[in-house]
C-alpha cells in the first residue's frame, strides 16, 4: 500500500499519535508529500476537507484530520465521503486501507 502523508500542519501530539497508527500498517510505503503519486491513499492534516487544497497527486482517497484531532473525513473523487467523529488509531488506519467502518 502506497500512502502519502502530509502532516505540516499537525501539532507535534497529533502527529505523533497518526505516525503510530500508520506504524501499525505492515505494508504500508510511506511517502511525505510533495512527491509524484499514484497513491491507495493521502492523509492530510488540514481544518476542513477543502477538495481544492488537496495535495495534487493521483490518490483512491484522502483521510483528511483537523488539527484538533476530534474527528476525520474521507474523500472520494474530490467529495466528502464521510465524516467520521469518532477516531482513533485503528479507524484511522481502516480509513487508509478501505471503505470507512460504519461510524458518523
Amino acid at each position: 500500500m502506497r500512502l502519502g502523508m502530509d502532516l505540516a500542519a499537525a501539532p507535534t501530539m497529533l502527529r505523533s499519535i497518526i505516525e503510530s497508527a500508520i506504524a501499525e500498517i505492515s505494508d504500508a510505503e510511506v511517502v511525505h508529500l510533495p512527491s509524484e503519486g499514484p497513491f491507495d491513499a493521502v492523509l492530510v492534516c488540514m481544518d476542513v476537507p477543502d477538495p481544492q487544497a488537496l495535495p495534487a497527486v493521483q490518490a483512491d482517497r484522502f483521510v483528511v484530520v483537523p488539527r484538533r484531532g476530534d474527528w476525520l473525513w474521507v474523500l472520494r473523487a474530490g467529495k466528502v465521503q464521510r465524516k467520521i467523529e469518532d477516531v482513533s488509531t485503528a479507524t484511522i488506519r481502516a480509513c487508509l486501507r478501505r471503505d470507512p467502518p460504519e461510524v458518523s
